[in-house]
């Protein structure tokens, strides 16, 4: 008789264990409950890293500084757009510099401190090929003024106003002097 109730009692066990385990797992995948959470660091896009590397008017190189990228909501955005429709839309080459002094967010769609003068306009990079769905886009900048301070860049669609931010961060500050050079190369990676 007792070995009836300890079989019962595991049975018995095993099937509220089930329904338990069942029961969390159909919550994580069911459809109701499946919503996006960037937020929540599930990235649909990883954009990799930014690195920068001061080279100063006297051939002198400084250590390259390389840093996970920030990718805010307008880049999510443009991911979809394109992988979506594909058509009408600006490609991503833009690379700008700044001075940021306040932390970005991923509501942003600017660079926060972006330079406009000094030898930092933001223009087109150079693209290089790295293998399957991966790239990097690269930018020299010479700055021509004295004691200009960098330290943030963006990875955008387009010189205009209302052009989009596709990709920003941070890097080690650095005051540039007139002749000294700043390259940033963004890494791109499809996972």
């Amino acid at each position: 008789m007792n070995k009836k109730i300890l079989v019962s009692s595991v049975v018995m066990f095993a099937f509220i264990l089930f329904g338990f385990v069942f029961g969390y797992f159909y919550s994580i995948y069911s459809s109701s409950n499946i919503t996006p959470s960037y937020e929540a660091g599930v990235p649909m896009l990883h954009v990799g890293n930014l690195c920068a590397q001061v080279i100063r008017a006297d051939g002198t190189k400084e250590p390259v500084v390389c840093n996970h990228n920030q990718f805010p909501n307008s880049g999510r955005n443009m991911t979809r757009d394109y992988l979506n429709t594909g058509t009408g839309l600006l490609n991503i080459t833009v690379i700008a510099a700044g001075n940021v002094t306040t932390s970005q967010t991923v509501t942003e769609n600017w660079l926060n401190g972006e330079y406009a003068n000094c030898g930092f306009i933001k223009a087109a990079g150079t693209i290089t090929a790295l293998g399957s769905g991966n790239w990097s886009i690269a930018k020299t900048f010479t700055s021509t003024c004295a004691d200009v301070v960098v330290n943030g860049t963006a990875l955008m669609n387009g010189t205009n106003v209302g052009n989009y931010t596709f990709a920003m961060g941070n890097f080690t500050s650095a005051t540039l002097q007139s002749a000294d050079q700043l390259t940033v190369t963004w890494f791109v990676w499809v996972l």
